[in-house]
């Protein structure tokens, strides 16, 4: 099965339960026209999502045990409902939603709870994934 051209969805898009999946790979995903869940899948480490810009209502990502990072969302730049990243034991990085938190297109509740240390809410990772000034460049993280 191979979903490298997908672009878009046009409601929702569940990727759950799969205790074998460890690499998600929807490069090419633009956008998502209602919920994505993307929770219960053990074994998970690469969540590459690179081009999604935006997801209509619900984003959740929880309960994906072995993934450390979010950098594979980058590029999100709205959420129309809430966003949850909940429950994720390896999760201490999340500043590839830096942005999206930062913007505050956002339409609903965010939760950020039970993730390693730097993961646990907005305000940490508004605080550990910000901008440093560094000697005459900025280096963004």
């Amino acid at each position: 099965l191979s979903l490298n051209n997908l672009q878009s969805v046009g409601a929702d898009l569940s990727i759950s339960f799969n205790d074998a999946l460890t690499n998600l790979s929807l490069n090419s995903l633009q956008s998502v026209g209602a919920d994505l869940d993307i929770a219960f899948n053990d074994a998970l480490t690469n969540l590459s999502l690179n081009s999604l810009q935006s997801v209509g209502t619900d984003l959740f990502i929880s309960f994906n045990d072995a993934l450390t990072d979010l950098t594979g969302l980058n590029n999100l730049q709205s959420v129309g409902a809430d966003l949850s990243i909940i429950g994720n034991d390896a999760l201490a990085d999340c500043c590839g939603v830096f942005n999206v938190l930062q913007s505050t297109n956002i339409g609903g509740n965010i939760t950020i709870i039970n993730n390693l240390p730097n993961c646990n809410s907005q305000q940490e990772i508004l605080d550990n994934c910000q901008p440093c000034l560094c000697e005459k460049s900025i280096i963004r993280f």
